[in-house]
This record gives structure tokens, sequence and C-alpha cells, in this order.
């Protein structure tokens, strides 16, 4: 008998290839580092940086300081106010804006401390304080890395369906053409940065373990969905995409089915209470009770009266602003044609988090650009414009019409972008259609040159607010 002969030794490793969409993200984003703008002025991003200057240097939750010291750097941000305003059970100044993102921070905000403290001991002039100005420098580009971190998620997520051309392209739309853009370099030190990273580790994470039936699996994406509600408390909408899971593996009938699907909810609600419980801690001290400040819960209105104008409405609409999310929610629907789960997952996540937008009554966000409390969703967005273009593509269309539409939609988002910093004391009017098409086809144009100038050079005489500097 012939004796096998033995295996021929392996051949040479295939070195992995480059992901050129992948790349070309990076290199956009480090292109746009020097329009990142580390500021901290008003009283959202100031009750946000303020947990973490309380809580290490203070070891309290009593803001007076903190909102005393940002108040008298810019009296024209309204924090004055917000320090006037006391619990009446506890006494403290209150602060609606959750610990999470402050969390998220800390890591930079610690080695800003180290790198201060260093300083000091070789002979810099520079104060450890925990305020300074090493301290908002790495606040603000810690949001800016994790924006771009959840930008990346949503890239590779992407990928898993569609080429680099459409993945990538989508990616950096729902990016510069919507108000994620300037919330991760205008405007770092809010809450949109993280939580964009948040949902998007949490949808990344759900998917790519969907062939893993272990329990622990829902125990994590708990967790994860907890820690996205510990940025923005409206983020615990996204946990219904891992809980319509589990409701579709429980469909059938019987009782194996049925306690499958109670075990898959209660580790999934398990882990989102074990994430969540620094922010009920936080509320028991800062008001006396296990539950947002009543200002925050009094706004809110079950029944949802500005659902459908969230979508449309002329001055404050999502798809007003940002018209890039029109083929992006048209292509949840094709992607639901790929994977009908994930298509009908993120389809409902979405619609929850307009119904939360619409039953509030600041739900227009006067004086905010654009309807920022949607940039959580920028992962949902990515996939469903993936998909849209990855269609058009497959029909023919070639890749530099699409580049040059997708160029336009970008223009109109800057274009509003500098109308927002140019007119400052229009700010809560929303989009003003009798004054828009003239400075965006006319004015803004004429003063390029000058406003990229002042944007590089005196980037402080166009950041100001209403009524001051």
């Amino acid at each position: 008998m012939k004796r096998p002969s033995p295996p021929a030794p392996p051949g040479p490793t295939c070195p992995r290839r480059v992901d050129p969409g992948g790349l070309a993200l990076l290199f956009l984003f480090l292109l746009s580092l020097p329009l990142v703008t580390p500021r901290l002025y008003a009283v959202d991003s100031v009750e946000y940086f303020s947990y973490l200057h309380s809580i290490l240097f203070d070891g309290d939750l009593d803001f007076t300081n903190e909102y005393r010291y940002f108040q008298q750097l810019n009296p024209q941000a309204g924090i004055e106010g917000v320090l006037e305003k006391r619990d009446p059970t506890t006494g403290l100044p209150l602060n609606v804006a959750p610990v999470g993102t402050a969390l998220f921070w800390s890591p930079a905000y610690l080695l800003a401390h180290g790198g201060a403290l260093l300083a000091r001991a070789l002979g810099a002039p520079v104060e450890a304080d925990g305020l300074s100005r090493p301290y908002i420098l790495a606040v603000c580009y810690a949001s800016v890395l994790y924006a771009f971190a959840g930008l990346f998620l949503s890239y590779r997520l992407c990928r898993r369906f569609f080429p680099p051309f459409p993945s990538a392209l989508a990616v950096a739309l729902v990016w510069l053409a919507t108000p994620a853009f300037f919330y991760s370099h205008a405007s770092p030190p809010w809450s949109h940065s993280v939580s964009l990273f948040a949902v998007a580790l949490l949808v990344y994470v759900w998917h790519t373990t969907r062939e893993q039936p272990a329990p622990a699996r829902f125990l994590l994406l708990g967790l994860l969905g907890g820690l996205a509600a510990l940025v923005r408390e409206q983020d615990v909408v996204f946990l219904l995409i891992p809980a319509v899971e589990a409701l579709a593996a429980g469909r059938r009938g019987g009782v194996r089915p049925l306690l499958a699907l109670s075990g898959r909810l209660a580790l999934l609600g398990t882990g989102a209470f074990l994430a969540f419980a620094p922010q009920l801690a936080v509320y028991r001290i800062l008001g006396g009770r296990f539950a947002p400040n009543p200002t925050v819960a009094g706004k809110f209105t079950w029944w949802s009266p500005a659902f459908f104008p969230v979508l449309g409405d002329p001055h404050y609409g999502l798809l007003v602003w940002c018209p890039v999310l029109l083929p992006a929610l048209a292509g949840l629907f094709l992607l639901g044609r790929r994977d009908r789960l994930l298509g009908l997952s993120l389809g409902l996540a979405f619609l929850a988090q307009v119904y939360l937008t619409g039953a509030y009554l600041t739900w227009m966000g006067p004086g905010s650009f654009g309807p920022r409390r949607f940039i959580a969703a920028t992962v949902l967005f990515a996939l469903g414009l993936a998909a849209f273009l990855a269609f058009l593509r497959e029909k023919g269309w070639p890749a530099w019409l699409l580049a040059g539409l997708g160029g336009i939609l970008v223009a109109w988002n800057l274009g509003l972008i500098a109308n927002w910093i140019l007119h400052p004391e229009e700010r809560t009017s929303g989009l003003l259609w009798d004054r828009l098409p003239e400075r965006l086809f006319w004015e803004i144009p004429r003063q390029a040159f000058d406003f990229l100038r002042r944007l590089f050079l005196e980037r402080g005489s166009l950041y100001r607010n209403p009524g001051g500097p």
C-alpha cells in the first residue's frame, strides 16, 4: 500500500490588505484636526465638565465653585442662572447633565492632571487645579477621539455588508453633512461625541456577536446599553435592538423558548441597571431621590405631540436640517432585505428616538446647532446610507457622481454652520428661509476667505455668545 505523501510546507503568508475606505476616513479625520475648537463656554458643557473637578478635587457634588469660576470667565453664557437654582431638598446647585460623559472623559482628564503636575515640578507656570487650559484641552480632544472611534466602528459595521467606497462615503457624509461634525469639532465638550461612540459600540458588539448564543452576551449588551444611557438618558432606547432580537428568538410557542426569552431580557435589564447605577446615585445625592430633577421630567409629554415636527418642521426638522438622512432612512428598508432583523431593529430604535424627542417641550433645541439629539443614531444612519449608496452603485451610478452629490450635502451643512456662527442673534429661530438662500449663495461665499482667515487665526472672534463676547 502506497504511503501518503507528507503535507507540503506552508507557503509565505499573504499580508492583509489595507482597507482603503478606513484609510481614507483616517486621513480625513487627521485633516480635520486643525478645525477643532477646544473651549468650554455653554451651560451644558460646564455641567458635564463640573463633575470631574467636583468629584476629583472637592470630593463632593456641590458645583457652586465650578459654576462661579466659569461664569466669571464667560458672563454671557447663562451660567449665572444655573448657579442661582438649587434643589429644594438638598440645597445643592442643579445639574441636569448625566454623569456618563465625565466618566468617559476621566482618563484624559487624569492624564492632563499628571502632565500638569509634572510640568509644575519642572518649573513650568501651569495651574494643576483641574480647571485650567490643559484640562479643557484634554476633555475636548477626548471627545474628538471618541467621535472618530464611533465613526470607525460604524464603518467596520458597514463593511460587513458593503464594499469600501459606499461604506466610507456613507460614514463621511453622516459625519460631515449633519450636526455630528459641529459637535465633534466646533463644540466638542458636550455629550454628543461620546454618545455617538457609546451607541456605535453597542450596535457593533450586538451585531458581531449575534452568532454567539451564550446568555452572558445579553448581560454584556445590557451593560453597554446602560453606559449609553449613562451618557444621555434617552439613548436607553437603543436597547430595543438586542431586545427585538430576544423577542424574535422567543416568538415560537412552548415553555422553553419563553423561559429563554425571559432569561435574556432579565440579563439585558440587569446589565443596564448595573451600568446606570452611578447615575441613580447622582440623582439621589443631588435631588434626594432616585429620579431626574423635576425640571427635566416636567418637560415630558408622553403622547409625543411633536413627533412629526421633529422630522419635518421647516425651521427645526431633522430632515430639513440634514437632507442626507432622507436616503439614509430609505436605505434602512434596503438593509432589511439583506438582514431583516437588523433593518427592523434599527428602524424601531430610530422611531423610538423620534418619539422621545417629540415628547419634550424643548425638542427643537433652541440656541443649538441643528437636531443634535439624533447624533447618537449616527451608526444607524451610516448603515442605511451605505445600503442606499451600494444600491445606486449596483444600478450603475458612477462613484464620481455619488461623491459630487455628497459634496453638495456637505456644503449645505457647512453653510449652515457658517450662518450659525456669523449670526448668533438668530440661533433660537432655527432656519430662516427668508434670509438663508441669500446668505448661502451670496453672503457666505463672498466672505469665505475672511471667514477662513478668522477661523484659523482669530477663532475667538467667531465663536461668541448672543449679546456678548
